[in-house]
């Protein structure tokens, strides 16, 4: 009888030790988030300068969702969007890539719709399209509007290398980061027009 009283201990014991580190590896991502969103909200209140604020949130992306590459794609117009920054792509250039949303069945639901789309893998997504060099390697995909005021002005696309490279989790907390990602790209924007630039 003790044997057995001494194994259920022992088995509470390792439950209770494995709820505590889940519980401290929550605790790690919550600091995680709270640090970019802090890191963003500072680049919404001083950062002025598009570019500036682009690569600042992507950077602040990378801190809280894991990508091999990361993008910021702006919409130019109702047909088309714009990489303008990139993490991740060899050789990038702001404004190299312009994609037709229309030709991106991804792009164009993210665009009409407003809401994240996750493909968990592109091999075997029918609309998912090779060709160009930014989505060559890529096996999962993650797209998170950026909106402000009812306005889709653009979207996070992240890539991964792996099939079902996102979670749950990862689409909330790209989510959570976008609404600070949209305002501060608003802001700038705006402050372009009356500077003139």
């Amino acid at each position: 009888m003790k044997d057995a009283e001494l194994e259920a201990a022992r088995e509470r014991i390792a439950k209770l030790e494995r709820d505590n580190a889940r519980l401290l590896q929550k605790l790690a991502e919550q600091r995680q988030l709270t640090e970019a969103s802090r890191v963003a909200s500072i680049a919404l209140l001083e950062a002025l300068d598009l570019q500036e604020v682009l690569d600042t949130l992507l950077d602040c992306l990378a801190q809280v969702v894991p990508f091999d590459a990361g993008c910021v794609l702006l919409l130019e117009d109702d047909d088309h969007v714009v990489m303008q920054a990139g993490l991740g792509y060899d050789d990038f250039e702001p404004g190299e890539v312009v994609l037709e949303v229309a030709d991106r069945p991804h792009l164009h639901q993210i665009v009409r719709t407003m809401r994240s789309h996750r493909i968990d893998d592109t091999w075997r997504d029918e609309g998912w399209q090779r060709g160009i060099d930014v989505s060559e390697d890529t096996r999962s995909w993650l797209g998170v509007p950026l909106t402000a005021r009812g306005v889709v002005l653009g979207l996070f696309g992240l890539d991964r290398r792996e099939p079902n490279g996102f979670s749950d989790e990862h689409v909330r907390l790209a989510e959570l980061l976008a609404a600070h990602a949209a305002l501060a790209i608003a802001n700038a924007r705006l402050y372009a027009r009356l500077a003139g630039r």
